[in-house]
């Protein structure tokens, strides 16, 4: 039987909130990075393996790129610039 992790979800929803408190301060696209980074990391750590830090760091670059353009470009939404950032 396996146990319930309250922690990590605990972890996972501060994770979020940070995220979408930081949103209108550094902006849509380093947020988005930042959080896709956080995530993956939070819920399961590198513990120093460079090969899943590249994976993470990859897999957060190419989807914060990918939804940017989707929502900006195709559907035209408007995503915050950083209030910091400009960007």
């Amino acid at each position: 039987s396996s146990r319930a992790n309250y922690a990590l979800v605990v972890i996972a929803f501060a994770i979020f909130a940070i995220y979408v408190i930081a949103l209108p301060y550094i902006g849509f696209r380093i947020a988005t990075f930042v959080f896709l980074l956080a995530m993956p990391l939070a819920l399961q750590p590198a513990h120093g393996d460079r090969r899943r830090w590249i994976l993470v760091i990859v897999v957060a670059l190419v989807a914060t790129v990918a939804i940017y353009v989707a929502f900006d470009s195709y559907l035209q939404v408007l995503l915050p610039l950083g209030r910091w950032t400009s960007f």
